[in-house]
């Protein structure tokens, strides 16, 4: 039987996590660990789906995909929004394997999503195209964390660097090559966090605080502008020195704990140029801008402290069929 595999990158938001929720311009970037789908022709009316990071074995019903498991019901979501736009949908046999952590902030969902639903269409000669691609992986957010700001799915989908803002088409990012000299280094807290959770958390602190959140957000946005630029120049002290400034505004809206705190000053005392929390905070991972010759001692003092740490590359390729 016919089967096709396509992969999708993990993300490091760079710039503007939870303030580009509402219309703050964010920065982000594709990272090389990856989330890889293989879909299988299959016969009958389901969809079995086979993932060891979701727990096992699953079926979704095709008939009746209001029954679908919690676990694999962004599944669900993107089937019926393909046949609510007359895709041909049929039975398959789905394997799921990924190298991104879960829970860590790190775009594992949305990758997920972004390669099942390229393999899905492409099994059958009727891939979709990136637009698709994203607004098929929006709907797989929605089911997995309410109120998604769409940096997720378009950073899986386009991969590179990109600026975003919520409404607009995402822009590429050209990254000076004297970056080339540093590393990203991903160090996951293990306090597994909630998306929705942290979202809704903020959102609630901003309304009731509107006053003193809208120069919070002011500031995020032109954190972003001017990190766009220092990736440009490759200019790494200014991008290490915003970064930690964004840090002190992820703080203040209350998404960092103390273990995330011990991580981030962790990097910047081992010799990272700057260091945050990057994803919804309360738990989840920080990133480092570290030169590569302080990269293993950065990776180590992390390491003493996280359950899982990573040097990364920026500037991966976005989702693609591999096979």
């Amino acid at each position: 039987m016919r089967s096709v595999t396509a992969s999708a990158p993990a993300k490091a938001i760079l710039f503007g996590e939870h303030f580009v929720v509402k219309g703050a311009l964010g920065v982000v970037t594709a990272i090389d660990l990856r989330a890889r789908v293989k879909v299988t022709e299959d016969r009958g009316s389901s969809l079995t789906i086979y993932s060891r990071e979701l727990g096992g074995k699953y079926k979704i019903n095709l008939n009746n995909l209001e029954s679908t498991p919690k676990p694999i019901a962004p599944f669900a979501r993107i089937i019926k929004w393909l046949k609510e736009r007359d895709y041909t949908i049929y039975p398959a046999i789905v394997e799921v394997k990924s190298n991104i952590p879960l829970g860590a902030g790190l775009g594992s969902s949305a990758a997920t999503a972004s390669a099942f639903t390229l393999s899905y269409t492409a099994l059958h000669g009727a891939p979709l195209n990136q637009r698709e691609l994203v607004e098929a992986t929006i709907e797989a957010e929605i089911e997995a964390h309410g109120r998604p700001s769409g940096i997720d799915p378009n950073i899986s989908v386009h991969g590179g660097v990109i600026a975003y803002r919520p409404g607009h088409e995402p822009v590429g990012i050209t990254v000076g090559r004297e970056l080339s000299e540093y590393k990203l280094v991903v160090a996951d807290s293990g306090l597994k966090r909630n998306t929705k959770t942290a979202v809704e958390f903020v959102l609630d602190l901003a309304s009731r605080y509107s006053g003193v959140l809208d120069h919070v957000y002011k500031a995020a946005n032109e954190l972003s502008k001017r990190a766009i630029i220092a990736l440009e120049r490759g200019d790494a002290t200014t991008l290490g020195e915003l970064m930690n400034i964004n840090h002190g505004l992820l703080a203040a809206i209350g998404v960092s704990t103390p273990e995330l705190e011990d991580l981030v000053y962790t990097a910047r005392r081992a010799g990272a140029l700057g260091s945050k929390i990057t994803g919804a905070g309360l738990g989840g991972a920080i990133i480092a801008l570290v030169h590569k010759d302080k990269t293993p001692i950065v990776v180590q003092e992390l390491r003493n402290r996280a359950p899982w740490t990573s040097p990364v590359k920026l500037g991966e390729s976005g989702v693609l069929v591999e096979s």
